[in-house]
């Protein structure tokens, strides 16, 4: 009976560790300017009014990649603390973790993540100086 409750406890630790959730700083990357990323990226983050305090924390480009993709905070168990953000493809159903500290919004255009480099660049900040990390979503 106990090596039953053993198996199932390493074979349940097993999956987890298996699930299919990567951490974005593994994935494939590079660092652009604001002018060289895509256009309708751009015209997305250039029709945000100054200051605007009604930002969601991810932008979706288009309907469908709203559609295609889902947002999530997770939680610790006790307490009300949060432990990362989780965007997951719909589809395949890969997500994707985001650390706390990675400046938002986070923007998804065309299966891919685009993360700036600098906190509140809405406010004050000349948005078009701003660097954005674009990772490759799976």
């Amino acid at each position: 009976m106990k090596k039953s409750i053993l198996f199932i406890g390493l074979f349940s630790v097993l999956l987890c560790c298996i699930s299919c959730t990567y951490n974005i700083k593994y994935l494939k990357h590079r660092e652009l300017r604001f002018k060289e990323l895509p256009s309708r990226v751009r015209e997305k983050i250039s029709s945000i009014p100054e200051c605007d305090n009604s930002i969601d924390m991810v932008l979706f480009v288009d309907d469908t990649d709203s559609v295609n993709y889902r947002y999530e905070t997770v939680e610790t168990i006790i307490g009300p603390w949060m432990l990362y953000y989780r965007i997951t493809d719909t589809n395949t159903g890969i997500s994707y973790r985001i650390e706390r500290g990675e400046p938002t919004p986070y923007v998804v255009y065309s299966h891919k993540l685009y993360i700036p480099d600098t906190y509140d660049f809405f406010c004050g900040e000349d948005y078009r100086k701003v660097k954005f990390t674009e990772y490759e979503l799976k």
